[in-house]
């Protein structure tokens, strides 16, 4: 027969173990909810841009655009959260299948990926200065030097 005590503690521990998990799967469902911002220079006459569009940008299957002129995106690392958000509500594809799209366009000849800037802040600032760039960031890094054009939530 199992002690009264040792019951309790198999109960407590269960309780805990619970906790944890409910935890551990809110905090991943609160992160599943974080917004992307696609920003431009506060000087571009844009007001916004559809997500099929901003899609098009940063696939680099077109590279002007009527109200902006030319355009550069450019990226975030693979280990950033608002990648990870980009790449799925934006782009519609996973990391794997987006180097899979950019080794195939190296090797054809037909572009490249976007240059890579290590943080968001320097995403905005990067923006800020330079009319022709196009980036995204979670909408906290959003300043007044640059444009929203594009909020996914």
């Amino acid at each position: 027969m199992t002690h009264p005590n040792r019951l309790i503690k198999h109960c407590h521990l269960a309780w805990v173990l619970g906790g944890l998990v409910l935890g551990c799967l809110m905090a991943l469902s609160i992160r599943a909810e974080a917004d992307v911002a696609v920003i431009i220079n506060a000087k571009n006459t844009t007001a916004s841009l559809p997500r099929e569009v901003a899609t098009r940008i940063f696939l680099q299957q077109i590279n002007s655009l009527e109200n902006l002129g030319r355009v550069y995106p450019i990226d975030l690392p693979e280990t950033s959260n608002t990648k990870k958000e980009f790449n799925q509500k934006i782009l519609k594809k996973t990391g794997v299948v987006l180097r899979a799209y950019w080794a195939r366009l190296m090797f054809t000849g037909k572009g490249h990926a976007p240059k890579v800037i290590t943080t968001e802040a320097d995403v905005v600032r990067l923006v800020a200065n330079n009319v022709e760039l196009i980036g995204y960031v979670a909408p906290e890094y959003v300043t007044n030097d640059v444009k929203v054009i594009l909020l996914v939530k």
